[in-house]
């Protein structure tokens, strides 16, 4: 875990996390859950990303961006799981409630550790 950012650090190990399980299933033969443990290290590995960036570039509000951009990109997940599932979509839909449950997760952890709260996204 990132010592300097704690926050980081989490969003980095379980992104391996994630990448090592899907290894895992696909030595299963297990593509299709492989695919979605790749999605979710994807998410991970996008919030790792602006975690760094929000500390190099907005050391006094490096807690206001993250968190805006958690909200952010959690509207615009929700408005593709929405316009998958009115196309009918299920394959797309299982993708954007996997991206929607890991940002669940981030934005929970996110409050606990970051911001003190005991509630989350």
């Amino acid at each position: 875990m990132d010592k300097a950012n704690p926050f980081t650090g989490f969003l980095e190990s379980e992104k391996e996390d994630c990448l090592s399980k899907a290894n895992g299933l696909a030595k299963d033969n297990r593509q299709d859950e492989a695919d979605m443990q790749k999605i979710r290290a994807n998410v991970f590995g996008i919030f790792a990303t602006l975690s760094r960036t929000a500390e190099e570039r907005f050391p006094d509000s490096q807690a206001q961006f993250l968190r805006e951009q958690i909200e952010k990109i959690s509207r615009a997940w929700e408005e593709s799981l929405s316009a998958a599932e009115s196309r009918g979509d299920p394959i797309n839909a299982m993708k954007e409630r996997v991206k929607l449950d890991a940002i669940a997760e981030i934005g929970a952890y996110y409050a606990h550790t970051v911001e003190g709260t005991s509630h989350g996204k």
